[in-house]
């Protein structure tokens, strides 16, 4: 992460009022391939931003690789925060990163990505795997 990152997504959060900030993480879509793109899917698009994006902007779902919360946003969405939603055959339909956005939009809360805080993802951890084995039976 930039040494910078965490002062300007604190000064997008003012700005803007937002009840989360992220800052622009690298990643790989589809998984494994050549196209490089942001975390970020853009509030107005519904499309994921590519790198870098040029200004600050509201977005619908980001990755939680880099991002400030504010502490009401905790009171505001039931707990647990960041969980997975699993399809019918208990695979991961959707991450606990975006699951989380859609949780702090119900809420009615907002989400910004402040597009000079530079981050990245130290290793990819397929969080599914932290799960404990299912009960015997189960």
């Amino acid at each position: 992460m930039a040494d910078d990152a965490i002062p300007l997504m604190l000064a997008t959060m003012e700005e803007r009022d937002a009840s989360v900030v992220s800052g622009v993480v690298p990643i790989y879509f589809p998984p494994r391939e050549e196209k490089i793109i942001s975390n970020c899917v853009n509030l107005d698009t519904g499309l994921f931003e590519p790198l870098w994006p040029e200004a600050d902007f509201p977005a619908a779902r980001v990755g939680t690789a880099c991002m400030l919360i504010q502490r009401a946003v905790f009171s505001a969405i039931p707990y647990p925060w960041f969980n997975w939603q699993e399809s019918q055959n208990g695979e991961v339909a959707l991450g606990e990163d975006m699951l989380f956005s859609d949780r702090v939009y119900g809420a009615g809360m907002s989400i910004w990505v402040s597009h000079k805080a530079r981050c990245d993802h130290l290793k990819e951890v397929n969080l599914a795997v932290l799960r404990p084995p299912p009960a015997e039976g189960e």
